[in-house]
């Protein structure tokens, strides 16, 4: 049986268990480099691995803030901006250079995949919150290394003001599967980006339909890239598109458990707002690879506060298992429910 334990009342001691962040994106790296069975290394440490972890560790829910700046929280998030450049890359040239082909190959794209839906869609979901404009350039390059023209816009201004309702498509509701679920997510998400792009556009009396349209920018920039990547080998483009494709099925994945059969209701026509309750809550010490992602119901509540200050909420429902053990029972929807 697990039990909780505390961090010391040291605010230096939780930023630097974030550092462990970084260990996937290294594994993935050193595969790509590598090849041979350390190809499949990151896809194993980051679902069978912290798996097995989060079933044996103690939960840490300490509340303590990082009260000694925001330097070495902000170098993480910094450090994962630029992982992608060597991730992907990295996969890329094994592909064009014949290092990784057949099986080693599928296990780079799946541990490459895996990371860019667990560091560079997880970072970009922080950034994408900051008011520095920098940090959301740095979401929107997050996102586009992994092939998402839509988070950008539909998280913010869809997601959290609909969260738990029906009307959010990003909310699984109850008896809902993963698959389908993911289905529903994404072409509603695409939906409300077009949406939300076009209706911006016009108030700023600019053309709703150009490049400045977020997602139609992201999708020119991403089948240009895509088209070079197939001049230059069809195998490197189906390397790039093949881990993007990974990586936005984690971001649904993603969204289906932490929100999955919760609902707000309407008190005389007025929706209730949102609170811990809303959302479930991981405190297992996996939390930290995914730069405290797992404490959901905090990041609805206080969607300003930055991952480093995320607080655990006791009245919040509580998953099982952390996100990297919640996949297997999502992959089949009898086992989940």
């Amino acid at each position: 049986m697990q039990t909780a334990v505390s961090l010391p009342q040291t605010s230096s001691l939780r930023s630097w268990l974030y550092l462990f962040s970084l260990v996937p994106g290294v594994l993935t790296i050193a595969g790509n480099f590598t090849g041979g069975y350390w190809a499949w290394a990151n896809l194993l440490f980051s679902f069978v691995g912290l798996a097995l972890i989060e079933r044996i560790a103690p939960q840490v829910r300490d509340n303590a803030p990082a009260d000694e700046g925001y330097r070495l929280p902000n170098l993480i998030l910094a450090l994962h901006t630029a992982l992608p450049l060597f991730t992907v890359g990295s996969l890329l040239l094994g592909a064009y250079t014949g290092l990784l082909s057949g099986w080693v190959l599928v296990g780079a794209i799946l541990s490459t995949g895996t990371h860019s839906g667990s560091s560079a869609i997880v970072v970009a979901h922080e950034l994408c919150h900051r008011k520095e404009v920098a940090w959301r350039w740095g979401s929107r390059w997050l996102l586009f290394t992994a092939m998402n023209p839509y988070f950008y816009v539909a998280h913010v201004k869809g997601h959290h003001k609909l969260v738990a309702t029906h009307e959010d498509p990003a909310s699984a509701r109850r008896g809902e599967n993963l698959y389908a679920f993911a289905l529903r997510s994404i072409i509603g998400q695409t939906r409300e980006t077009w949406t939300f792009e076009v209706e911006r556009l016009r108030a700023a009396k600019a053309s709703p339909y150009g490049l400045r349209h977020y997602y139609i920018g992201a999708m020119v920039l991403t089948v240009l890239l895509v088209v070079l990547l197939f001049l230059l080998s069809p195998l490197v483009a189906l390397a790039f598109v093949g881990q993007g494709v990974l990586a936005c099925f984690l971001l649904e994945y993603t969204n289906y458990i932490e929100h999955y059969g919760l609902s707000r209701t309407k008190v005389n026509g007025v929706l209730e707002r949102v609170m811990p309750v809303h959302s479930w809550e991981a405190n297992h010490a996996t939390r930290f690879l995914l730069v405290d992602l797992s404490r959901h119901p905090d990041h609805h509540h206080f969607g300003a506060r930055p991952y480093h200050q995320l607080r655990s909420h006791a009245e919040a429902p509580q998953l099982p298992t952390g996100y990297s053990g919640m996949i297997w029972p999502a992959l089949v929807p009898p086992v989940f429910f």
